[in-house]
């Protein structure tokens, strides 16, 4: 009697390893490409006219409050180009994937707060709800919640999808 309790119990182990490695393997990291940030080029205004030579500082926090700050300029015209700024990082399965972006724009001795937004995507022009095009931030604008397909962003910024 003793054996078929035995033969038994390791028939039902057994039985349960498939399912304890299924089980395991939703709890497993794996590496994924993300987008931090998608790029952004567009042209600074501050009362209608170029705001050449402003400091633009973007920063991204994700896995630490601190986060990372990248400083660039805007040209004579006031125009920029912030390059995309992507990672390799192992996200659990049962995980939100969050990033909290920001831009702050100094000129003429003055802070202003550009755009604000949590992106919950891991995909290129999501912020925008597409390729963004015409995008101008007008530093004298308070900065609005803008709705997209994929949520919302509190920005100054203005712009266009392309078709």
């Amino acid at each position: 009697m003793s054996y078929i309790l035995i033969a038994v119990g390791v028939f039902v182990v057994i039985g349960l390893i498939p399912v304890i490695g299924v089980g395991m393997e939703m709890f497993s990291s794996k590496e994924e490409d993300v987008v931090l940030f998608s790029p952004m080029e567009g042209k600074l205004t501050f009362e209608g006219k170029s705001a050449a030579g402003a400091k633009i500082i973007r920063t991204v926090s994700w896995k630490d409050e601190v986060g990372e700050t990248d400083i660039f300029y805007a040209n004579e015209n006031g125009e920029f180009n912030l390059p995309i700024k992507k990672e390799t990082v192992k996200i659990r399965p049962m995980t939100q994937f969050v990033v909290h972006q920001k831009i702050f724009v100094y000129f003429d001795e003055k802070e202003y707060q550009v755009w604000g937004n949590g992106k919950l995507d891991k995909e290129k022009n999501t912020e925008f709800g597409g390729q963004p095009k015409n995008l101008c931030c007008e530093l004298t604008r308070d900065p609005e919640r803008v709705d997209t397909k994929e949520g919302w962003v509190v920005t100054s910024c203005e712009w266009n999808l392309e078709d």
